[in-house]
């Protein structure tokens, strides 16, 4: 975490306090979540969750396929075929 303009090591618990003090602070229009490719699935749905949480609705994905996934869909990313019979 950066004090006094320096890098300066902290603990978990410091850190994830400072992270909650500066999303507390914004308005969830003003938050959102931006994904890479080599993001994993349970990465994904989780932030989301949290974000949404939040009131933040503002979600991005870099697809490394044409066809971009969707955490809002459960076929998007659990990996099984959906058929109709």
């Amino acid at each position: 975490m950066r004090k006094g303009g320096v890098l300066t090591p902290v603990t978990w618990q410091e850190a994830l306090a400072a992270a909650a003090d500066k999303l507390g602070a914004l308005a969830p229009s003003e938050i959102g979540v931006f994904a890479g490719p080599l993001a994993d699935v349970e990465a994904l749905v989780c932030a989301k969750d949290l974000f949404n949480k939040l009131g933040s609705t503002t979600t991005a994905m870099a697809a490394a396929t044409a066809a971009p996934a969707c955490a809002d869909v459960r076929p998007s990313y659990v990996m099984n075929s959906v058929t109709k019979i």
